[in-house]
């Protein structure tokens, strides 16, 4: 019996590493090339990997299918709002073969629906991120707590993908603020899918 129970085990670790769920990690932090001051952040579920300052870290928020990572200063409480208050979150649009326009669409009536007295600020523009294609608006809502926040999202295209990054803030930012946050959009890379 122990030598059946031994020989099942070799065998699921073995299929586990032939199909690559022990080859990647799901998430890590790396060396990055920006330097000492900065690390490279891999998701390996939600397939990118980003630069980010060395003292901010990641949380997941939400559900599946909406579950997004959160990236923030150490030591933020993205629980409350608080003049200290900003995170980078990224998901996956969860539709698959939607066009970047229809996503869009679908994430501004979402965000009318959730955020009542929402006003969009930036009407949405087409940029890129590391040669991905990216529809790019800014709109705010107030807070129950009495803070205007302010999101600048990013839809960005990658193969069959589309990408949500919001950047949530309290109205105004900082200019520090602001570098941080398009260094951290800029350095976004889109990666194959390792695992699912």
């Amino acid at each position: 019996m122990k030598k059946l129970v031994f020989v099942l085990l070799c065998t699921i670790v073995t299929i586990m590493v032939s199909i690559g769920y022990a080859k990647e990690p799901y998430y890590g932090f790396y060396p990055s090339e920006k330097g000492a001051n900065y690390k490279l952040f891999r998701h390996n579920i939600f397939s990118f990997e980003v630069d980010m300052q060395k003292d901010w870290t990641f949380g997941v928020a939400g559900k599946a299918p909406g579950q997004v990572i959160m990236m923030y200063k150490e030591g933020v409480n993205t629980g409350k709002f608080a003049p200290s208050y900003e995170t980078i979150s990224v998901g996956i649009i969860p539709m698959p073969n939607i066009t970047l326009v229809k996503a869009y669409e679908y994430t501004l009536v979402g965000m009318k629906q959730s955020h009542k007295g929402l006003k969009i600020i930036q009407q949405k523009t087409n940029v890129e991120i590391n040669t991905n294609k990216v529809i790019n608006f800014i709109y705010t809502w107030p807070s129950k707590t009495s803070y205007t926040i302010k999101e600048n999202v990013f839809l960005v295209e990658y193969g069959q993908r589309i990408y949500s990054i919001t950047i949530r803030t309290i109205d105004p930012i900082t200019r520090s603020q602001k570098k941080i946050h398009e260094e951290i959009i800029g350095a976004f890379r889109p990666i194959k899918p390792v695992h699912f």
